[in-house]
């Protein structure tokens, strides 16, 4: 009965440090698995504009999604980049109410109704951020709330 007692509490803390683990690397930048990939048939759904876009995909039951509103309200984040929201496995009534309560979070806002778009990007979950260049390549990719420090730092320059 010792031993039994023993064992699930290793297991218990086995699987309490792991999904330490996984939440830590939850709010980092991706590990690059798409940078670099060129992502043109979305980026043709997205506004052509002569600077790089900013994809923010997001939710309304989503708290994280709601705390980047703030660095993504921001004015300088809007001269760097056209900022676009994506909805994500939510629903239209709900995103009428999210913008009324939140204006001027997005210069434009797109829903991914069939998921065929995050599915193409390998979203997961929300929040997730992509810039992409002209080109339509990935250049940042970051999993998580973001901060307006982390958008603005992003080097568009060599793309």
């Amino acid at each position: 009965m010792h031993k039994y007692n023993f064992k699930i509490l290793v297991t218990i803390l086995v699987i309490s440090i792991l999904s330490s683990f996984a939440m830590l690397m939850l709010d980092k930048p991706s590990q690059g698995n798409k940078i670099g990939k060129n992502f043109s048939e979305i980026t043709q759904l997205l506004p052509q504009k002569d600077k790089p876009v900013l994809l923010h995909i997001f939710a309304t039951w989503c708290k994280s999604c709601k705390a980047d509103i703030s660095a993504l309200k921001n004015k300088e984040v809007h001269d760097k980049y056209e900022v676009v929201g994506m909805l994500w496995r939510d629903s239209e009534d709900r995103l009428a109410y999210h913008l009324e309560k939140y204006p001027n979070t997005y210069d434009r806002v797109i829903i991914d109704f069939d998921d065929k778009i995050s599915f193409a990007l390998g979203v997961i979950g929300v929040p997730e951020t992509f810039i992409f260049d002209k080109n339509g390549m990935v250049i940042y990719n970051h999993i998580g709330t973001i901060s307006k420090d982390e958008i603005l730092n992003v080097s568009i320059e060599k793309h």
